[in-house]
């Protein structure tokens, strides 16, 4: 039972990485773009 509850987490954590990552992702590129207009 214990071995499914933290695969399930591990699993979690891997998206939420996963989509932090996303999010830095467009953030850098709407800065880069910003910077490139000026």
């Amino acid at each position: 039972m214990q071995g499914i509850v933290f695969l399930f987490f591990g699993f979690y954590n891997i998206h939420i990485l996963i989509l932090i990552v996303a999010i830095l992702n467009v953030a850098l590129s709407f800065i880069q773009l910003r910077y490139s207009d000026k």
